[in-house]
């Protein structure tokens, strides 16, 4: 859907300046999913899952793509000042 991609756009540009923790608690917020849905779906605890969100720990790479597959963005989308977002979202449109 068009304008459910742009919002998502939209989120992803208000949250540039953000930490991944940051950005991920953004977007879960917007999905309506609780620390302990994540933790659950991620198949770890939910103060792990805090850790993660409170930047307190290192994201291995395969960790951050399952927290992008279930938040529905890409991967890029959890890193700070992702200057390639813009595009691959206008090309997904």
């Amino acid at each position: 859907n068009c304008s459910r991609l742009l919002e998502k756009a939209i989120v992803i540009k208000e949250t540039a300046a953000q930490t991944m923790g940051q950005r991920i608690k953004a977007l879960r917020e917007e999905k309506g999913l609780t620390h302990q849905q994540m933790a659950d779906r991620l198949h770890m605890t939910r103060q792990g899952f805090t850790k993660i969100e409170g930047d307190l720990v290192n994201v291995p790479r395969n960790r951050i793509e399952e927290i992008a597959a279930i938040l529905e963005v890409r991967p890029g989308a959890l890193f700070p000042e992702s200057h390639v977002l813009a595009p691959l979202m206008i090309e997904d449109i």
